[in-house]
């Protein structure tokens, strides 16, 4: 019993870790390029939603442009 939970909290880490490891990877390439490419889904108000003109604006729109 005991082995299979430490094999299970081990497995859990190591799938952190490279998880971890990737996003950083993705950040240093994004600044590295100057730019950074988000896919959103504009119908959760006040979240994301499309003005008149049909760009995407809202909440996480302001978050990210800060």
């Amino acid at each position: 019993m005991m082995k299979k939970y430490l094999s299970m909290l081990m497995l859990g880490v190591t799938a952190l870790v490279a998880a971890t490891a990737a996003q950083a990877g993705a950040i240093d390439e994004a600044v590295k390029r100057g730019t950074l490419k988000v896919g959103m889904d504009p119908t959760y108000m006040p979240f994301e939603m499309t003005d008149k003109r049909g760009e995407i604006i809202g909440f996480e729109v302001d978050i990210l442009k800060a």
